[in-house]
């Protein structure tokens, strides 16, 4: 068919473009399917149900994460002043002696 020039400039004239312009729209369009590619997540009508059953009812925090949400406050500094909690909302247990205080805790 020809040089790239001659491609993109056959393919401008088709669209009734300038070949500037044919570039123009041609890396904007490329630039959307880049951008929408890499920021955006698709799911299937059913995972989608699964993530937000998942969202809307947490499993119980299993004594790994429990275990780790531990270790992790001990090595952080005083959180007091701060709005993140890494409590977890329904604890696996209900023993509050267990674990450092938080004020989410739920012993229920």
């Amino acid at each position: 068919m020809g040089t790239v020039t001659e491609m993109l400039r056959r393919a401008a004239e088709l669209t009734g473009a300038t070949m500037n312009q044919f570039l123009v729209q041609s890396a904007l369009k490329e630039a959307q399917a880049v951008i929408e590619r890499e920021e955006m997540i698709r799911l299937s009508a059913r995972d989608w149900g699964w993530l937000l059953e998942r969202l809307e009812a947490p499993p119980l925090a299993n004594t790994h994460l429990q275990g780790a949400i531990v270790r992790y406050q001990k090595a952080q500094p005083d959180h007091a002043d701060s709005s993140l909690s890494l409590c977890p909302i329904r604890p696996l247990r209900s023993d509050p002696g267990d674990f450092p205080p938080c004020s989410r805790f739920s012993t229920a």
